[in-house]
């Protein structure tokens, strides 16, 4: 229900069972309060009935997060899956006990009992927008940055100027496998009840929607779970491209059984709405980036995994110092070059295993018969635990392949012998308390970032370095 005293927030009531593992108390009333343009958290106080402190007391001990989910009514069930409490009181001579609890989720599901058209839309599910018949799927409100999508707004475009919504449709709409891609920005209104007068208060919100092209043999259950994954791929890639998180805030699923709408809370939200974005490609490359990065990434996802260092990368947004930038940074480049270089090249190791076995034997003979060499015993055991250090293809020899391999420009990061300087700045910040240029520092963090940047793009889409955003070149060949 809509709380019509700010803006954007809605009240609910419900009547739920608390339920952790084989524990479970019911008939629980609550009131849940979110607002759906800042969800820091979603709020929700609670009322029990006196006889029911015992076990609550049971409960509450467990302290663990546990879920709540409501009396249907009227093929209306309201969930979440992460809960746990605020605070509770117990007033003597009461007869009822009261407390708050707090959910990460907030979301319901609508089953189909009749056909959808004689579907009873309640006031929740008016949120859900009215389906595409015949077609199955997933909607996304997505949250700031925005820049990303701004090329043309909804509202510019008039019913009139059939030219403009065609450009803009094809703009908006592209494939991926069996699913069909569309996006579009809107302002969400709510109007809100003064002694004066109405006000109308908006927000604009991007919406992605991810859609059946064809039937398909899945069920709703396991085709809500491919949208899913498809879609926080895709975020990921979104993500990078723009140099910043992007996150959603709640979804709209529609299936052939059921419905489902979801709100998720922000504990780190102000964070992640403060972020500028900083543009890899130009935002009118985006559709094809992403038909050509989602192919590759399921190409050669079978050798390497690229979105555990992409979404590495995109966690130094939230670092403060710039050692912790530049460690971040340099992590998700070591574990993405050391992935590739060793599908590629298979260079981790010198030697096979066999004839390392060999050369280690001969090493430590020479070391121990050797009357040149006086070690004692502890030299020689520290010395011998390095060994197998020796068949170990160095950091430096891996990236100058790498680069060579991918037609990356290296020539600036390299010191006066040959070695990147990045790597002896990652030993002087993680080995030792030694001072370092601050200035130097920077230069080299934006350095690894900018060959983490090309690696990611030439595994990615090629095509992209054509379309590479004015500020990203002029970086580029400031460090590259």
């Amino acid at each position: 229900m809509k709380n019509n005293e700010v803006n954007f927030k809605y009240r609910d009531s419900h009547v739920v069972n608390f339920i952790l593992d084989n524990m479970k108390l019911e008939k629980i009333k609550v009131k849940v309060d979110y607002r759906l343009d800042n969800p820091d958290s979603i709020m929700a106080s609670f009322k029990c009935r006196k006889e029911q402190y015992i076990n609550f007391g049971s409960f509450v001990d467990q302290n663990k997060k546990f879920r709540i989910e409501s009396i249907s009514d009227n093929n209306i069930t309201y969930y979440s899956d992460d809960v746990h409490f605020v605070e509770f009181q117990n007033t003597y001579g009461e007869r009822d006990f009261d407390g708050t609890i707090e959910m990460y989720n907030y979301y319901c599901r609508i089953n189909y009992e009749k056909e959808k058209i004689y579907h009873n839309y309640s006031e929740q599910s008016k949120r859900i927008n009215k389906p595409v018949e015949g077609k199955r799927f997933i909607e996304f409100q997505i949250i700031e940055p925005y820049k990303i999508w701004d090329r043309f707004f909804l509202q510019d475009i008039t019913e009139n100027n059939k030219e403009s919504i065609v450009k803009v449709n094809k703009m908006f709409r592209f494939a991926i496998d069996d699913l069909e891609i569309s996006y579009y920005i809107k302002e969400i209104k709510h109007k809100t009840k003064s002694d004066a007068k109405y006000n109308e208060d908006g927000k604009k919100r991007v919406f992605f929607r991810i859609a059946e092209s064809k039937d398909t043999n899945l069920g709703d259950n396991d085709f809500k779970s491919k949208l899913l994954e498809v879609f926080e791929e895709l975020l990921s890639l979104i993500s990078f491209v723009s140099s910043s998180r992007v996150d959603w805030l709640l979804y709209n699923f529609y299936g052939n059984k059921y419905q489902i709408w979801y709100l998720k809370s922000f504990q780190n939200q102000k964070i992640i709405l403060s972020e500028k974005s900083n543009f890899i490609i130009d935002p009118h490359y985006l559709n094809a980036f992403l038909i050509n990065s989602y192919k590759h990434l399921k190409e050669i996802d079978p050798h390497i995994n690229l979105l555990i260092p992409i979404r590495e990368y995109l966690s130094n947004k939230f670092a403060i110092y710039l050692e912790q930038h530049f460690l971040i940074i340099y992590i998700a480049f070591e574990k993405l070059s050391n992935d590739i270089s060793n599908w590629l090249f298979n260079n981790e190791n010198i030697f096979d295993k066999v004839r390392f076995n060999k050369i280690r034997k001969e090493i430590k003979f020479f070391l121990k018969n050797n009357s040149n060499i006086s070690l004692n015993i502890e030299e020689f055991k520290k010395i011998q635990e390095k060994l197998s250090e020796l068949n170990r293809t160095s950091l430096n020899r891996k990236l100058i392949e790498l680069f060579k391999h991918y037609e990356i420009p290296y020539e600036k990061g390299l010191d006066e012998k040959g070695h990147f300087k990045f790597l002896e700045f990652r030993d002087k910040y993680i080995h030792s308390p030694r001072d370092y240029d601050g200035e130097a520092l920077f230069d080299e963090y934006e350095r690894v970032k900018k060959y983490f940047e090309l690696l990611v793009l030439k595994l990615l889409d090629k095509n992209s370095l054509s379309h590479l955003h004015p500020d990203f070149k002029l970086k580029m060949e400031m460090y590259v």
